[in-house]
């Protein structure tokens, strides 16, 4: 069976994005997300507008979701990956193993080239241990967390949770549905005082800092 094109799988995406004067193939062709967790993206990067915070991706593989990011916020970027694929599945990611997801597009130049010219920077390990100073110090207005396992989930929301504007975004991939079983793990048992629901758009789930 042939490979089915990005530009067929995501021909709406493509008009609007080219409305918002975004090339579309840097985003399209290198994200794995599909076309309604894209718009919920978009939704979540419109809705910042008025936040202060940077923004951040953990997991971002081949770096389309993170150009889509810094495209539409022109904020500082954040994009953070291991570059090697999964390193810490464990016995609470059944059907995953290290090394999983790790391919010829998912590499540090090649993320770093199609971030060029955007207000961006890549980091390169396992997060939170290869954030640099930098990242710890900042506030975010919106972050994406898409690592797939029980560990790199947890590990990630708690970097972040203190660090997130109220009102501010956390886009969590993979924890519901159809998600990994570590993803899911992590979702049923996060404290989720303090953050409200937006959106579920199988398998991620939309949340919000709330205010006050």
């Amino acid at each position: 069976m042939s490979k089915v094109h990005w530009s067929d799988r995501h021909p709406e995406l493509i008009k609007e994005l080219s409305a918002r004067g975004i090339h579309p193939e840097p985003v399209l062709k290198y994200s794995l997300l599909s076309s309604a967790r894209l718009r919920a993206v978009i939704r979540a990067c419109d809705n910042i507008a008025n936040l202060p915070g940077i923004t951040a991706e953990v997991g971002c593989a081949s770096g389309g979701t993170s150009r889509l990011i810094a495209s539409i916020t022109g904020r500082q970027h954040w994009a953070c990956d291991t570059f090697e694929g999964l390193v810490d599945a464990d016995k609470n990611d059944k059907g995953l193993v290290n090394g999983d997801f790790k391919n010829e597009e998912s590499v540090f130049d090649g993320v770093s080239s199609r971030l060029a010219g955007l207000n961006a920077k890549v980091v390169k390990g396992r997060f939170p241990d290869c954030a640099p100073q930098e990242m710890a110090d900042a506030q975010y207005a919106l972050v994406h967390l898409d690592t797939d396992t029980y560990k790199s989930m947890a590990d990630g929301f708690e970097f972040f949770q203190w660090r997130v504007v109220p009102g501010g975004y956390v886009i969590l991939d993979d924890v519901i549905g159809k998600g990994t079983m570590g993803g899911k793990k992590f979702w049923a048992e996060l404290d989720k005082t303090g953050w409200e629901v937006i959106e579920e758009n199988d398998p991620h789930v939309v949340i919000r800092k709330c205010r006050g």
